[in-house]
């Protein structure tokens, strides 16, 4: 990889590395044992009164303070309930925390802490080092921000909209975050976003592969486009002008054996460059003119790419949320090299002088990486080693694509942030191969046995075991480990959107539902019902037996049905009727209008 900056002397890396290694000297007896702070933000911020510094966003509602002229952890400060991404606002001193688990939008300040050394931690320092300037409600569930100039774009996952604000200028304050310039209903749940400095704003799928392009003046859907990936990330512009996005591929072809997992063939870790020309304009030849590049193989575990960054060269650096670890490599590498970095690396920011700071969420820990070197040179707590409670020990197994033959994926592959990739997947779910069956949402999994398509899964134990051994083809599970992974699945609950507004139109699709007797395969209050059902389907190999999925959440699926066929709620009605029942035109609407509020 080209030197991006005049590279460290070996004994100033070294000296980092001790600086890192003693940082939690200097808490002593102040520092106590907490829940996990799961960073999963970074930001750079250069105008603080230590001078530059990384701010991190964690999980746990707070933002550690981290100076970078020696990479001292300063402390942490109590922010809102679950930072998932942060931006630097245009004085360089402030910054914007999207805070996921309160639905708002937080302005942070410097506030009048010791920011000259390590203070007690985590929050029992007589001033804080960051304060709460303001913090604004917006769509539900926001998860990203992204800024240029005066323009900020929030994606809000669940909400499936993105938002535009305007920020007056350098002072800009909460006042400007009070009413968006406008607000974009999108067909798929948001996450990543990238602003393509032509007015407009790239926006990509949270589980599926969607991308969509919006004007940034008006928030004008201009262009859709479905990619045959899932888990869009790393959205970033090349020097050469195509266009960056790190993905997973499920290939439905391929069969979960141990020769399709072993070589990589059933699904795959990727970066894919294609011409932003041609994904703006539409140009049918877009999927020949994208190359995609492997991000490891066989003996170079890849699984769940995540960040990704490029120099002013065009050298990728990828993190590897499965696996620990970072990808470097050219634009037109064959091969890319790896170095080890923390547990669930999900965010990275650089600061331009060849240093990678990068959050390790699942470790909650900063790495700090020598790009010149490709190598990890300090690691910094972001907290003291706490012991986990069964359901963070099974948070860790669920995103270990070590669990995995050879790395290539995790239980978050196909069920990221334990929803659905929306894709179909050849397992032995149903005791069979031949027959794909739709990737089923695990959100609320834990009232709805028995489980598996066919309905022969008893214990929610049991189907852990039967997934790591013939899905990921993985070790043999520890008790306590298939223990630990079914009390975080226990844990997954669907989002909470908002009580329907009743009118008569639901009232109708209330009384239709049950008129037609859909209840009796989904039943109230988890929508579905023990053993399996023929409703007039049949799959490949002629089974017409299934367990029927809850209809908890539906309006977050875009493939329904056991084999996808279905691609929205309408198309539910036009391809499967039913055994013969037809539902009128007159009662589908309210009975569309029900089902959107399970």
């Amino acid at each position: 990889m080209r030197d991006m900056r005049t590279p460290l002397p070996g004994r100033r890396l070294a000296a980092l590395a001790l600086v890192a290694g003693a940082v939690w000297l200097g808490f002593g007896s102040a520092a106590r044992a907490e829940a996990p702070r799961r960073p999963q933000a970074v930001v750079l911020a250069p105008g603080t009164p230590a001078g530059e510094a990384l701010l991190v966003g964690n999980r746990a509602g707070t933002v550690s303070v981290v100076r970078t002229a020696d990479l001292t952890l300063l402390g942490e400060a109590p922010a809102g309930a679950n930072i998932t991404d942060l931006a630097l606002l245009p004085d360089g001193a402030r910054v914007l925390a999207v805070d996921h688990g309160a639905h708002e939008l937080l302005v942070l300040r410097p506030g009048n802490g010791d920011w000259t050394a390590p203070g007690p931690f985590p929050a029992a320092a007589a001033a804080p080092l960051l304060e709460v300037e303001a913090a604004v409600p917006t769509c539900r569930y926001p998860v990203r921000a992204a800024r240029q100039d005066a323009s900020l774009a929030v994606s809000c996952l669940w909400s499936r909209r993105v938002q535009m604000y305007d920020l007056t200028g350098p002072d800009a304050t909460a006042g400007d975050l009070d009413t968006p310039r406008w607000v974009a209903d999108l067909p798929f749940e948001p996450q990543e976003m990238l602003f393509l400095g032509d007015g407009k704003l790239l926006v990509a799928d949270g589980f599926g592969g969607g991308l969509a392009v919006v004007s940034a003046a008006d928030g004008e859907l201009l262009r859709t486009k479905e990619l045959t990936g899932h888990n869009l990330r790393g959205l970033t512009l090349l020097p050469d002008g195509r266009l960056g996005i790190t993905h997973q591929e499920l290939h439905t072809g391929m069969h979960t054996t141990s020769d399709d997992i072993r070589w990589g063939v059933f699904i795959t870790n990727s970066v894919s460059l294609m011409p932003l020309d041609d994904l703006v304009s539409g140009n049918p030849r877009l999927g020949r003119r994208t190359r995609i590049m492997d991000l490891g193989d066989v003996l170079t575990p890849s699984g769940d790419p995540a960040a990704m960054v490029v120099s002013p060269e065009g050298e990728l650096v990828i993190a590897l949320s499965g696996v620990g670890r970072l990808a470097f490599g050219g634009a037109d590498a064959r091969r890319m090299s790896h170095a080890r970095v923390g547990r669930g690396p999900s965010a990275i920011a650089a600061d331009g002088n060849g240093l990678l700071y990068v959050a390790n969420t699942r470790s909650d820990e900063i790495s700090v990486v020598a790009l010149a070197e490709q190598t990890e040179v300090a690691r910094i707590p972001l907290g003291p080693a706490a012991p986990l409670t069964a359901v963070e020990r099974g948070e860790l197994l669920f995103h270990d694509a070590s669990l995995s033959l050879r790395g290539w994926m995790s239980c978050a592959s196909c069920h990221t942030q334990g929803h659905t990739n929306h894709r179909l997947s050849d397992t032995l779910g149903d005791g069979t191969y031949g027959a794909p069956k739709r990737v089923l949402s695990l959100l609320g999994v834990a009232d709805t046995k028995p489980w598996a398509w066919d309905g022969q899964i008893r214990r929610l134990e049991d189907q852990v075991v039967k997934s790591v051994r013939t899905t990921l083809r993985g070790r043999r599970l520890e008790e306590r480990e298939v223990s630990d992974l079914a009390a975080y699945l226990r844990t997954l609950e669907l989002p909470e959107v908002g009580a329907p507004v009743e009118s008569a139109l639901l009232a109708e699709g209330r009384e239709a539902f049950d008129r037609y007797a859909c209840n009796r395969c989904h039943t109230a209050p988890v929508y579905t019902s023990p053993g399996v059902h023929n409703v007039g389907l049949t799959d490949e190999l002629g089974h017409d037996r299934f367990n029927p999925p809850s209809l908890r959440g539906v309006r977050f699926r875009r493939a329904l049905l056991h084999d996808g066929s279905a691609k929205s709620l309408e198309e539910v009605f036009e391809v499967h009727p039913g055994l013969g029942v037809e539902v009128s035109a007159d009662d589908l609407p309210a009975l569309i209008a029900f089902l959107r509020t399970l």
